[in-house]
Formats: structure tokens, sequence, C-alpha cells
């Protein structure tokens, strides 16, 4: 979460783009932030498994 949820300590990546942007969108709408680092930690996994399947293939 500290390196998705702070700004200044993005991912340079498609991945924490991706994220960062979802994040800020979410907590912008006032959702509860246990919900939105929940929903940021599952896509993260999906992105990240997808990443590494590309990478086997």
């Amino acid at each position: 979460f500290t390196r998705i949820e702070v700004k200044r300590c993005r991912l340079d990546n498609e991945i924490g783009e991706i994220l960062g942007s979802q994040l800020d969108a979410e907590k912008s709408q006032g959702r509860p932030v246990r919900l939105v680092r929940s929903r940021i930690s599952a896509k993260a996994a999906k992105l990240l498994f997808k990443k590494l399947v590309e990478g086997l293939e």
C-alpha cells in the first residue's frame, strides 16, 4: 500500500499508473479506505498474475 497509496512513491510503470488512478478515483468518491485497499489489492493480484503468465510464455 505504501508504494501505491502515496502519490510521490508510486511505481513508474503501467501497473502503478492503473492502480494509482483507480485508487484516487475511489477515494475521491468517498469510499472507506479499507474497502478501497481490498479492491486495489485484488486488482493488483490479477494484473501481476497476468504479467507472470505473459513472462512464462
